[in-house]
């Protein structure tokens, strides 16, 4: 519940509820739900995200609705195709430069499956 508060509040900027709710298309109450008692269904935590530009898989993530172990091989696969070339390129060319990552994951990539680095 911790991580969803954190998410939710560095995400909206601690806007006021009524700010939140025009801007996700819902009820100021509901709002004022999410921020006492619970994070709400991975539809809305998706609106919420969209709706301030924010990584919907971090979000996914800081709600308990996805895990940081459900990033596999598989799926970082599948999202890479999505990725345009120079993008990548300038991402290739900066770990190579030993500047390392130029974004940020929601786990550490190198311990997400067991704990310790590979």
């Amino acid at each position: 519940m911790d991580d969803w508060r954190k998410w939710f509040d560095q995400t909206t900027g601690n806007a006021a509820d009524s700010e939140i709710a025009a801007k996700v298309g819902v009820s100021r109450a509901t709002v004022n739900r999410w921020r006492r008692k619970r994070a709400p269904d991975s539809a809305t935590v998706l609106a919420i995200a969209r709706a301030y530009e924010a990584d919907p898989f971090q979000a996914l993530i800081a709600t308990g609705l996805v895990l940081p172990s459900d990033y596999t091989e598989k799926s970082m696969k599948y999202f890479l195709t999505a990725v345009p070339a120079p993008l990548l390129i300038e991402e290739l060319h900066s770990r190579f430069l030993g500047k390392g990552p130029r974004g940020t994951l929601p786990f550490d990539l190198d311990t997400r499956e067991t704990g310790h680095r590979r």
